[in-house]
């Protein structure tokens, strides 16, 4: 493959076209054979971009990789082994890789790479980081997990208002809470997966009003949780934000 560079904002002692194909070339086998070497160099531009950013932005760098969504597991342990290796042997290529494209010539397929600075990359690329890193990412679209919404019932408020000043205002009342669950395609199938997690939506909603375990009810059975809680089911979950999903832990 011929490495050709851009030249923008680099510094001229360094080939980053180079480096960064030294940086891919060892995880290319760990990429499934029919992911295209497009969406390939892509993943490694954005876990480039990600190392650089934990070493001269810690905090960030550090907050924006927790926030990576991957939809697998090898996803995942390649892109901790490319910002492992980055941060490990290529240190010292602090710039950022902005844009990258193939294309077939006669000598073959030609790899052209744009990079940048920090500062020069933060300014152009800000409001685009996150969508052009990973795109399949952070598109919008339907995603993998069933939707289980639970909308309290008057035992439930009757038990709350035990802990309260006064009456629970109808504001209050008409409030609800949604957990994500594993996909299923039909409802059915999510009813079977709430009879197994139930009790742990039981426990989150009662440690909104106390972590006093126990004034909530001992015996927690799954009629009881139904007397309690109104459930809706929705199969189909649409994400409409091109941002990653952060989690509060």
């Amino acid at each position: 493959m011929k490495i050709v560079s851009k030249n923008k904002n680099e510094t001229p002692n360094l080939s980053y076209p180079q480096a960064f194909l030294n940086f891919m070339q060892p995880v290319e086998p760990d990429f499934p054979r029919n992911m295209s070497i497009e969406d390939v160099y892509e993943f490694g531009m954005y876990a480039w971009n990600i190392a650089n950013m934990t070493l001269s932005v810690p905090e960030a760098g550090e907050e924006m990789k927790r926030a990576t969504v991957f939809k697998s597991t090898w996803e995942k342990k390649v892109f901790q082994k490319l910002v492992k290796n980055k941060k490990k042997y290529f240190k010292e290529y602090d710039h950022y890789i902005k844009d990258l494209y193939f294309e077939d010539t006669d000598q073959g397929t030609r790899l052209t790479v744009t990079s940048a600075d920090k500062d020069a990359f933060m300014e152009e690329m800000q409001d685009k980081f996150y969508e052009n890193s990973l795109p399949d990412q952070y598109l919008e679209g339907f995603i993998d997990r069933a939707a289980i919404i639970l909308r309290p019932k008057e035992p439930y408020w009757r038990w709350k208002e035990a802990f309260s000043d006064g009456p629970l205002d109808a504001r209050e009342k008409n409030s609800s809470r949604i957990y994500l669950v594993e996909f299923y395609l039909d409802k059915e199938e999510v009813e079977e997966v709430l009879k197994e997690k139930y009790d742990t939506l039981f426990q989150m909603e009662l440690g909104v009003v106390t972590e006093k375990e126990r004034q909530w009810p001992r015996k927690r059975s799954y009629k009881l949780f139904l007397e309690w809680f109104d459930v809706e089911i929705n199969c189909d979950v649409y994400d409409s934000c091109n941002l990653p999903v952060i989690k509060e832990i």
